[in-house]
């Protein structure tokens, strides 16, 4: 045992949950530009969240497939939140980009977005 770990693991950079399907989403849908619709970003401003944050709230969010429509053209991925004001985003996946259709707020934001 280890053996394997000293010739396969030690000193490398390896990702380990990397091939995990939640996973690769979220670098999928990291790894080109993402667009906003009208309606997320005027959603995103009304909770006061920097637009170029995205890239980093993408990570923290678990894919939830039962909600997704990954079937669909362009897939459809809808990401939850445990904490905060934020708790849904969904995503649109293209080719090369990914466009923010929507992000569902707690209630206690008002906002009043179209």
């Amino acid at each position: 045992m280890f053996i394997v770990y000293f010739l396969l693991l030690k000193d490398k950079d390896r990702n380990l949950l990397g091939w995990l399907p939640s996973n690769r989403v979220k670098t999928k849908l990291l790894e080109g530009e993402i667009e906003f619709s009208k309606q997320a970003k005027c959603q995103f401003l009304c909770a006061e969240m920097p637009i170029d944050s995205i890239k980093t709230l993408i990570p923290k969010g678990e894919v939830e497939f039962d909600k997704s429509k990954v079937r669909k053209v362009p897939k459809q991925y809808v990401l939850s939140f445990e904490s905060g004001s934020l708790q849904e985003l969904v995503l649109s996946q293209f080719d090369d980009f990914a466009v923010l259709d929507r992000v569902s707020l707690s209630s206690n934001l008002n906002c009043e977005c179209e």
